[in-house]
């Protein structure tokens, strides 16, 4: 096929344009193996920001958040001052708000959550995407304030009125 063809040619040039075209389609899942291959040909040579970009970018395609926060925080690291380097950190500040879980669970993924949107406002504070950012903040603290009223509720339920008020507190 030609997938097969794009997977087992040796031109860079054919391989990176294939994999823009794959990105562009929203086949990321095409797109991933190509851009793997791409990054370690590529590095050190004025190409390698944008196959990292997409690499990252097609993780976050696939809702592979845990990967797509990784390699979009290393993209803002690796190319600090590159244009795209805003957007990869509002993303992977996204990534760990996808991964927050019900108030109900243990809420370090809403923590991290947080900490991430707190980072993207310190770095880019007049950011366009700081209102976005600020709104999620306000969201997962909602989140972590009922899982610590639930907890208090749950103390009230079985008797232990002192540990409730406390908890309220």
């Amino acid at each position: 096929s030609e997938y097969n063809k794009v997977l087992k040619s040796t031109d860079i040039e054919y391989k990176y344009t294939k994999a823009i075209e794959y990105f562009e389609d929203e086949s990321y899942y095409k797109a991933l193996p190509i851009l793997e291959e791409l990054i370690g040909l590529t590095r050190g040579t004025q190409r390698a920001e944008d196959v990292y970009y997409y690499y990252a970018k097609s993780h976050y395609g696939v809702e592979d958040f845990y990967l797509a926060n990784y390699y979009l925080k290393t993209f803002t690291k690796t190319f600090s001052n590159s244009p795209r380097s805003e957007e990869c950190l509002f993303l992977a500040a996204e990534c760990s708000y996808r991964l927050s879980p019900s108030y109900s669970l243990d809420q370090t993924d809403t923590r991290n959550a947080i900490d991430e949107y707190q980072l993207f406002l310190d770095k880019y504070p007049y950011s366009n995407l700081k209102d976005s950012a600020n709104h999620q903040i306000d969201r997962l603290n909602f989140k972590l304030e009922r899982k610590a009223f639930e907890n208090a509720s749950q103390f009230a339920k079985t008797l232990k009125y002192k540990a409730a008020v406390s908890a309220l507190k």
